[in-house]
């Protein structure tokens, strides 16, 4: 007996060695393990350097050359196969990346280094990768964009007539088609929104010669005449300061539920929850109507929206499949045990379970974003949600978790992506624009046409 555990024993504990080996190997192949991320110690980036300083030709070389390693050794698009969602590979990347090398051999400005190292990123056709600290500066004017160009709005903020012709005497679709090469955009509501937020910004009209620091000339065209208007410089404003978090009843069965965001920067985790405790007091009370308001919503964290999934009566969702690039950046960033390679994390297409006596109605705009654009796409998808309003910026499939980063001799400061999420519904893979079920024009009011969309659908 003795002889014979002698000679099993080494077996079982070879075996058992065997077992524990091929768990690590799938554990370490097919889940992003990290190495306890909640320490993981958030980035702060160096003060930054004045956009006139001036980099000798070696820091030039340094940076462009650290940029183009970060972005090719990081970003999804560079893995051996092709994205899920794209037909082919940015074409204006190769020119970009050429351009940006044509400046190792000078000395430059730090701000002429941002100028084309935003150029750069930007041809990857993703909104998350991007320079951070580009200057904010911008003319203090109001316009919108409205079927294909620009129209002034008057002091209460309503769209006019005057459509603006050039500025500092330079034609208007010039500065756009240049925002639109330094500002990146994912479809063609990106490039809307570039239109409006970025044709005034001085970064983009000093590269025309405008190069006053108290402002310039706006034309305008007005009952077929062209006329004047001097505009200064103000910094920039986003337009989402005034959004809160919050919920309210708008009557006895129809709740509005306002997000500024995810729990990403501006909510926090006790307004988030005060939002849990106020639908399933709702719910209590009979509402069967939500509106939920992700306007202006820049995203967040999955979590979250899983909570307010569960929140509104929703148990089961289909999901993105997320396709991982991990990299020394996304591992120093996100505490990754792996360094390269990538991963591919599928999400089953299990039928969706949701209260019934529930209705969802989401509301979006161009700033839709990240985070928010994925809860409406999956809803949509899943057929639990009515999407009122204009269609985001950000693709249906699209590049996230961004992973910051800071050059070493100009401090310029950026982020790029880490990973790809691709949408469900594969008969939708390659729609760069989600639809929302009822349009509102920029000049409607969103919230109010979706409750007289419910009053008018609950008859």
């Amino acid at each position: 007996m003795k002889r014979f555990f002698c000679k099993i024993l080494p077996c079982i504990l070879g075996g058992l060695v065997l077992i524990f080996a091929a768990v690590c190997a799938y554990v370490y192949f097919s889940i992003p393990v990290t190495f306890q991320p909640q320490n993981i110690p958030k980035f702060v980036p160096q003060p930054a350097k004045s956009p006139d300083f001036v980099l000798t030709p070696e820091q030039v070389k340094a940076d462009v050359e650290e940029l183009i390693s970060l972005t090719e050794e990081t970003h999804p698009l560079f893995l051996n196969k092709l994205c899920e969602f794209l037909t082919e590979f940015p074409p204006q990347y190769e020119t970009a990346k050429a351009n940006l090398l044509a400046m190792c051999n000078t000395s430059a400005t730090v701000g002429e280094l941002q100028y084309e190292m935003s150029k750069y990123l930007s041809s990857l056709n993703d909104a998350h990768s991007l320079i951070l600290d580009m200057t904010t500066v911008q003319l203090d004017i109001d316009w919108e964009w409205m079927d294909g160009k620009l129209y002034l709005l008057d002091e209460n903020g309503k769209l006019t007539d005057k459509e603006i012709v050039s500025v500092g005497n330079i034609p208007i679709d010039d500065i756009i088609e240049e925002a639109n090469l330094v500002f990146p955009s994912e479809n063609e509501i990106g490039k809307e929104y570039n239109a409006k937020l970025y044709a005034k910004s001085k970064v983009i009209l000093q590269h025309f010669g405008i190069n006053s620091s108290a402002g310039t000339t706006v034309e305008y065209l007005e009952n077929n005449q062209i006329k004047q208007m001097e505009c200064t410089y103000t910094q920039f404003q986003s337009g989402v300061e005034g959004k809160r978090t919050f919920t309210k009843l708008i009557d006895n069965d129809i709740a509005y539920i306002s997000f500024q965001d995810f729990l990403y920067s501006r909510t926090s985790f006790s307004e988030f929850e005060n939002i849990l405790v106020d639908v399933e007091k709702y719910k209590a009370d009979g509402v069967k109507h939500y509106i939920v308001d992700l306007t202006d919503n820049e995203g967040g964290y999955s979590l979250a929206a899983k909570q307010l999934d569960a929140a509104l009566g929703i148990e089961k969702a289909p999901l993105y499949t997320v396709n991982i690039r991990f990299s020394p950046l996304a591992k120093e960033r996100y505490g990754y045990i792996r360094s390269n390679g990538s991963m591919s994390v599928k999400r089953g297409n299990s039928k969706v379970v949701r209260d019934e006596n529930l209705h969802i109605y989401i509301l979006t705009d161009e700033e839709t974003f990240s985070m928010a654009q994925k809860f409406t796409v999956n809803l949509s998808d899943a057929g639990v949600a009515t999407v009122i309003g204009r269609p985001s910026r950000q693709g249906t499939s699209f590049y996230g978790n961004p992973a910051e980063f800071q050059l070493q001799n100009s401090r310029i400061y950026g982020r790029i992506t880490t990973d790809v999420t691709i949408r469900n519904n594969k008969d939708k893979i390659h729609e760069p624009i989600l639809q929302p079920d009822v349009y509102v024009n920029k000049t409607e009011d969103i919230v109010q046409t979706a409750v007289d969309y419910i009053r008018k659908q609950s008859k």
